[in-house]
């Protein structure tokens, strides 16, 4: 669409005021769930999302959007549970084998 653009925010970046933010897919959604933490972008998405913002998640990120995930067999690393954002009441529990 000509009136559609998309933009990627990365480190360092500003999210700003979009229409809508996307959490893509994650091979490592634990990880990447803890880097949103760190950077504050957690605190920024979960922010725009109470003004009204739309955040739709993407596979990993979908898991993200929900209260906790759950890894008890260890998939992605040492962390078992960790808090997710809170924007959908659901939670995540990994099993033994991951498909992708």
């Amino acid at each position: 669409e000509p009136d559609v653009s998309v933009r990627f925010v990365g480190p360092g970046d500003v999210i700003g005021n979009p229409d809508l933010i996307i959490l893509p897919g994650s091979k490592n959604t634990l990880a990447d769930l803890t880097y949103l933490r760190n950077s504050g972008f957690a605190d920024e998405i979960k922010k725009l999302a109470d003004q009204g913002t739309p955040v739709i998640g993407v596979c990993g990120g979908n898991q993200m959007l929900g209260k906790t995930i759950y890894d008890p067999h260890h998939m992605e690393g040492d962390i078992e549970e960790i808090e997710g954002l809170g924007l959908v009441d659901s939670s995540t529990t990994m099993k033994d084998q991951k498909t992708t």
